[in-house]
């Protein structure tokens, strides 16, 4: 089963960088983001492997002051955070 732990995140005014850790015991894929309501287009191809820290670029306008809501999923679960810049 796969299960994703956020590490961490950077964000600037074009691109969301979160820092996803798999806890699970099988490769994750992360398939789809949204940001606000709206789906985002994810940068690059994340794979991730069992204890493995992967990144996801998110792109995006954001703009300094806000706080963005951001969800990214697998075929099997997401991730939901507060990302604020």
């Amino acid at each position: 089963m796969a299960a994703l732990l956020l590490n961490s995140f950077t964000i600037n005014a074009t691109h969301v960088v979160v820092f996803l850790q798999n806890t699970g015991s099988a490769l994750v894929e992360i398939t789809s983001a949204v940001v606000n309501g709206p789906i985002a287009a994810i940068v690059n191809a994340v794979r991730i492997v069992t204890n493995a820290i992967g990144a996801v670029i998110v792109a995006g306008e954001f703009l300094s002051g806000n706080t963005y809501n951001v969800k990214l999923g697998t075929i099997f679960t997401e991730e939901t955070f507060q990302a604020s810049f």
